[in-house]
């Protein structure tokens, strides 16, 4: 091995930590990203869960009052106070057409009290107006307070409402926030140690083969030196 090329490999040796640091904070990265995907998909799953179970109940009391509105939203407020939505800021929010305005029903007012009143649907927050506008699914929205939530949506066809279930999205992110963190920390942990860990395990490996390559490089100059000492006797 020449000299150049086992300094190469010298300097190759010691930057290798440093991109296998750099791999493995690629790969925390991914590995962060997709479990930020999937506990995204869960809970818009349990959203879309929860929505279905309250669309039943409306239908059910729905019908038990032949739609009549004010009887019908009295009672499912009554249900609501009774099965809460899982989470600290989980709520299911219904808004309905009057004519060409909106009105807002919510969980926590009194089940005699009136509707809140919008003069737009884009006062309702934005999975509101896509339930409204007869359209089902999930989403990351504001809702009607500015906040960006979580939620799930869908039309109330026989009353011409829409629901929405949601929660704030910083309840959401909260746990992956918790677990990112503690994932990181033991990632960069782990690099800052094993970093000079392994350039000080490998140092002497090195300093034996840099000896070895002077004791190749002597030899061989010794026998260069010889064989050019002997040629003019030998002729």
């Amino acid at each position: 091995m020449s000299h150049r090329s086992f300094t190469a490999r010298k300097r190759l040796f010691f930057r290798s930590p440093i991109l296998l640091a750099g791999i493995a904070l690629v790969c925390t990265a991914i590995s962060l990203c997709m479990f930020y995907e999937t506990i995204v998909r869960q809970h818009k799953a349990y959203l879309s869960n929860e929505v279905v179970k309250q669309l039943n109940w409306l239908n059910a009391i729905g019908r038990s009052n032949q739609w009549d509105v004010r009887r019908t939203w009295k009672q499912y407020v009554e249900h609501l106070a009774r099965t809460p939505i899982v989470g600290k800021t989980g709520e299911c929010v219904v808004a309905m057409k009057a004519g060409e305005d909106v009105r807002l029903l919510l969980p926590g007012d009194a089940p005699d009290a009136a509707p809140r009143q919008f003069a737009t649907r884009d006062a309702l927050g934005e999975p509101l107006q896509q339930a409204l506008a007869g359209n089902v699914g999930t989403m990351i929205g504001r809702d009607h307070r500015g906040h960006q939530v979580l939620a799930a949506f869908a039309p109330v066809p026989h009353l011409n409402w829409g629901i929405a279930v949601k929660s704030d999205r910083n309840e959401v992110l909260m746990p992956f926030l918790k677990s990112a963190a503690i994932i990181a920390l033991t990632v960069l942990a782990v690099i800052i140690v094993g970093i000079p860990l392994v350039v000080h395990l490998g140092r002497p490996l090195i300093n034996e083969l840099e000896q070895s390559q002077e004791g190749v490089a002597l030899a061989i100059h010794a026998t260069e030196h010889t064989v050019q000492g002997l040629g003019p006797a030998n002729q």
